[in-house]
């Protein structure tokens, strides 16, 4: 009985285990009209539809605005701002109703923005670094090509549909990812209920998260608690956008949907893609060995040895990648050796690199690595001098003396005959 239970036990125990990694089923991209999901810690992009296409960027302008106002005022978040006309007179869309003359600090600024998605606080920000809308869109632009986000044009602050105002989802993904590493930044992103402090024009506001599959304030059927901020919005031109981070296992995702439509139900698909995506790359990827230095990969002719004629030959260091959890390794990965030469004359030192090995997945280089001898080889003095005296025969200026010595020998013995004859002739 005492046997029957502890195999029932440890069958449940097998059977939970399975049932965390059963792999999630890959998302319905029809609603939404560019995808880009990346893992940051690799690199790795996981899945992606149109990445590359122009779109409106919607409210993920306000990601950019963020990192312009976080990295002015690192290190001085209580700095106090004070609201202008001009500011408030080109906001239009979700804002926290600012009023002209307001004192607002920094911090509150920043988390009406990030958190609330204010259109008057990106506003506010604008003017006071950039001086002007047109001079703060320029750092913007600089911004973004320093990112790396070639393909993205800004044309205001705020992410209010404006001609020529573009981006793609990849681009949107690396802004992200550039954002999440600045301090503080996942913090306000985070946030699901904020009360603004009172100010000399306003008693404190209450400022809900925008992006739903964090706050269940508002709209409690989005929450996804897997999602960690970062941005949401909606405009005409650019549909529905959503930007979302999930860490899992020490990893960290970012996935990014742009121009997304409503449902058949009129909800925003927007959100439901972004939980697919999340489920999906937490559960279909892990980092894989795809080459292990106990690895024997050649072995490798020696000359000069005593009692050995090859050597072990090996990885220098163990190498992983970000793959499919289902990916067979030995199918998928594939190497290719180069050495430095057809063969090793000895001594060799064990961790002696003789080459380099190229690991390849999907017909690309992933890893390059060298490639060392796995134990010391011992020369043989014998061998050693009688391949030094090869080597001497060998070179030019040898062979010259050689031949130059073999001239004067034989000079020497014709001279030394002519000699003895005169020498004969003479005595007879």
């Amino acid at each position: 009985m005492k046997k029957i239970c502890t195999f029932l036990l440890a069958a449940i125990f097998l059977a939970a285990i399975s049932s965390i990694w059963v792999s999630a089923a890959e998302p319905d991209f029809a609603l939404a009209d560019s995808v880009y999901v990346f893992n940051t810690d690799s690199g790795v992009m996981l899945c992606e539809k149109n990445s590359d296409k122009l779109t409106p960027p919607t409210s993920t302008v306000k990601l950019m605005t963020a990192i312009i106002a976080c990295e002015h005022f690192a290190g001085r978040y209580d700095a106090e701002l004070t609201v202008t006309k001009e500011a408030l007179d080109i906001t239009e869309g979700n804002n926290v109703g600012l009023v002209a003359d307001e004192t607002v600090t920094a911090d509150a600024l920043l988390t009406a923005l990030i958190a609330g998605g204010a259109n008057d606080a990106a506003n506010v920000f604008a003017l006071e670094i950039g001086g002007t809308l047109e001079g703060f869109c320029d750092m913007m632009n600089e911004k973004a090509r320093e990112i790396g986000a070639e393909n993205t044009v800004y044309k205001n602050a705020s992410g209010i549909d404006a001609q020529g105002m573009v981006t793609t989802a990849r681009d949107v993904a690396l802004i992200t990812e550039y954002a999440y590493k600045i301090p503080g930044f996942k913090e306000y992103a985070s946030v699901t209920r904020y009360v603004m402090p009172a100010t000399n024009k306003s008693r404190e506001r209450v400022v809900h998260n925008r992006n739903y599959l964090l706050s269940y304030h508002i709209e409690p059927k989005y929450y996804d608690p897997d999602a960690i901020g970062m941005n949401s919005g909606y405009t005409k031109e650019g549909g529905f956008c959503t930007v979302t981070v999930a860490e899992k296992n020490g990893l960290t995702y970012i996935i990014a949907i742009m121009n997304a439509a409503k449902d058949e139900n009129g909800d925003n698909s927007s959100f439901y893609l972004a939980s697919e995506l999340i489920d999906f790359a937490t559960g279909n990827f892990e980092y894989k060995t795809v080459l292990d230095p106990n690895t024997i990969v050649h072995e490798m002719p020696v000359t000069l040895a005593k009692n050995v004629d090859y050597v072990i030959v090996s990885p220098e260091n163990k190498v992983e990648y970000f793959l499919p959890r289902a990916t067979d390794i030995e199918s998928a990965i594939s190497h290719e050796m180069h050495f430095e030469s057809d063969t090793l004359s000895a001594p060799i030192y064990e961790g002696q690199r003789v080459g380099h090995v190229d690991v390849i997945y999907n017909g690309e280089a992933i890893a390059t690595v060298p490639l060392v001898s796995k134990n010391n080889v011992s020369a043989s003095t014998f061998l050693r001098l009688f391949d030094y005296l090869k080597s001497l025969l060998k070179s030019n200026q040898v062979r010259i003396a050689i031949c130059v010595f073999v001239l004067l020998f034989v000079s020497y013995l014709l001279l030394s005959y002519a000699q003895f004859r005169r020498m004969r002739n003479r005595r007879r």
